[in-house]
């Protein structure tokens, strides 16, 4: 199934901004990490069509992720 995965921020270098992803059915968030070798510590938020999403929140087809790193500042 394909789903619609957008990379925030410093998640972008080397990769992609925007594209859309096959995962295989009954794929979680952290499979989805996974398939795109994001180390979980890299990862801040994952946002499911605009709602905050566990790691272990299963996956549909059609589905928007958006990535994001941690942020730091002061």
């Amino acid at each position: 199934m394909e789903v619609e995965v957008k990379l925030s921020a410093s998640l972008r270098k080397g990769r992609f901004g925007r594209e859309t992803i096959d995962v295989s059915d009954g794929s979680t968030v952290g499979d989805l990490l996974q398939q795109l070798n994001l180390p979980e510590r890299k990862v801040a938020v994952v946002a499911v069509n605009s709602e905050y999403a566990a790691h272990d929140r299963k996956l549909q087809a059609g589905d928007a992720i958006s990535i994001y790193p941690p942020v730091a500042g002061g």
